[in-house]
Protein backbone atom coordinates (compact mmCIF):
# COMPACT_ATOMS: atom_id res chain seq x y z
CA UNK A 1 0.00 0.00 0.00
CA UNK A 2 1.22 3.48 -0.80
CA UNK A 3 1.65 5.85 2.10
CA UNK A 4 -0.67 8.87 2.29
CA UNK A 5 0.83 12.11 1.03
CA UNK A 6 -1.89 14.57 2.03
CA UNK A 7 -1.42 16.60 5.18
CA UNK A 8 -3.45 15.12 8.01
CA UNK A 9 -3.21 14.43 11.71
CA UNK A 10 -4.67 11.43 13.45
CA UNK A 11 -6.22 11.79 16.87
CA UNK A 12 -6.07 8.44 18.64
CA UNK A 13 -8.29 7.57 21.57
CA UNK A 14 -8.46 4.38 23.62
CA UNK A 15 -11.84 4.99 25.22
CA UNK A 16 -14.52 7.58 25.85
CA UNK A 17 -15.92 7.31 29.38
CA UNK A 18 -19.17 8.66 30.77
CA UNK A 19 -17.48 10.59 33.58
CA UNK A 20 -14.15 12.39 33.99
CA UNK A 21 -11.29 10.72 35.79
CA UNK A 22 -10.71 11.42 39.45
CA UNK A 23 -7.08 12.41 39.59
CA UNK A 24 -5.28 9.82 37.46
CA UNK A 25 -7.95 7.14 37.90
CA UNK A 26 -10.86 6.35 35.61
CA UNK A 27 -13.79 4.73 37.38
CA UNK A 28 -13.74 0.98 36.68
CA UNK A 29 -10.30 1.11 35.08
CA UNK A 30 -8.10 1.62 38.16
CA UNK A 31 -5.99 -1.49 37.46
CA UNK A 32 -4.91 -0.35 34.01
CA UNK A 33 -1.55 1.23 33.31
CA UNK A 34 -1.39 4.94 32.52
CA UNK A 35 0.05 3.89 29.15
CA UNK A 36 -3.52 2.82 28.36
CA UNK A 37 -5.62 5.31 30.32
CA UNK A 38 -3.67 8.37 29.15
CA UNK A 39 -5.65 8.01 25.93
CA UNK A 40 -9.05 7.95 27.67
CA UNK A 41 -11.26 11.03 27.57
CA UNK A 42 -14.63 11.75 29.10
CA UNK A 43 -17.85 12.32 27.17
CA UNK A 44 -17.75 16.12 27.48
CA UNK A 45 -14.14 16.41 26.32
CA UNK A 46 -14.75 14.14 23.33
CA UNK A 47 -17.86 16.10 22.39
CA UNK A 48 -15.82 19.33 22.46
CA UNK A 49 -13.15 17.75 20.24
CA UNK A 50 -15.83 16.61 17.78
CA UNK A 51 -17.49 20.01 17.80
CA UNK A 52 -14.20 21.76 17.01
CA UNK A 53 -13.35 19.30 14.22
CA UNK A 54 -16.82 19.48 12.73
CA UNK A 55 -16.91 23.28 12.85
CA UNK A 56 -13.45 23.54 11.28
CA UNK A 57 -14.41 21.60 8.16
CA UNK A 58 -11.19 19.58 8.53
CA UNK A 59 -12.67 16.15 9.25
CA UNK A 60 -11.19 13.37 7.15
CA UNK A 61 -13.75 10.67 6.43
CA UNK A 62 -12.90 6.98 6.41
CA UNK A 63 -13.60 6.51 2.69
CA UNK A 64 -11.45 9.55 1.84
CA UNK A 65 -8.61 8.21 3.96
CA UNK A 66 -8.80 4.76 2.38
CA UNK A 67 -8.80 6.20 -1.12
CA UNK A 68 -5.93 8.52 -0.28
CA UNK A 69 -3.99 5.59 1.17
CA UNK A 70 -4.55 3.49 -1.96
CA UNK A 71 -3.57 6.14 -4.47
CA UNK A 72 -0.99 8.08 -2.48
CA UNK A 73 -2.06 11.18 -4.40
CA UNK A 74 -3.56 14.23 -2.75
CA UNK A 75 -4.58 15.87 -6.02
CA UNK A 76 -6.66 12.94 -7.18
CA UNK A 77 -8.43 12.07 -3.96
CA UNK A 78 -8.47 14.71 -1.27
CA UNK A 79 -9.33 18.36 -0.97
CA UNK A 80 -7.03 20.04 1.51
CA UNK A 81 -8.73 21.96 4.31
CA UNK A 82 -8.82 25.77 4.19
CA UNK A 83 -5.42 27.52 4.42
CA UNK A 84 -3.62 24.21 3.75
CA UNK A 85 -4.23 23.20 7.35
CA UNK A 86 -4.11 19.45 7.98
CA UNK A 87 -7.23 17.32 7.87
CA UNK A 88 -8.17 15.40 11.02
CA UNK A 89 -8.66 11.63 11.14
CA UNK A 90 -10.24 10.20 14.30
CA UNK A 91 -9.14 6.73 15.42
CA UNK A 92 -9.83 4.38 18.31
CA UNK A 93 -7.49 1.68 19.51
CA UNK A 94 -8.49 -1.47 21.41
CA UNK A 95 -12.29 -1.35 20.98
CA UNK A 96 -13.49 -0.44 24.46
CA UNK A 97 -17.26 -0.40 25.05
CA UNK A 98 -17.24 3.40 25.36
CA UNK A 99 -16.06 3.65 21.76
CA UNK A 100 -19.47 2.45 20.61
CA UNK A 101 -21.78 3.33 23.51
CA UNK A 102 -20.44 6.80 24.31
CA UNK A 103 -18.39 8.00 21.32
CA UNK A 104 -20.65 6.53 18.62
CA UNK A 105 -23.64 8.81 19.25
CA UNK A 106 -21.35 11.85 19.58
CA UNK A 107 -19.67 11.09 16.27
CA UNK A 108 -23.07 10.61 14.63
CA UNK A 109 -24.43 13.87 16.05
CA UNK A 110 -21.47 15.74 14.56
CA UNK A 111 -21.56 13.91 11.23
CA UNK A 112 -18.10 12.46 11.85
CA UNK A 113 -16.51 9.06 11.27
CA UNK A 114 -13.66 7.22 12.96
CA UNK A 115 -11.51 4.17 12.37
CA UNK A 116 -11.55 1.46 15.02
CA UNK A 117 -8.51 -0.78 15.39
Amino acid sequence: MNSPTSPFVSLMYHNVCESPARGDTWSGFDRLSPSVTNYFVDRETFARHCDMISQSGRALGVAEFREMSRSGSQEETLDVAPNNSPRVLLTFDDGWRGTVAVAGPILEAHGLQALLF
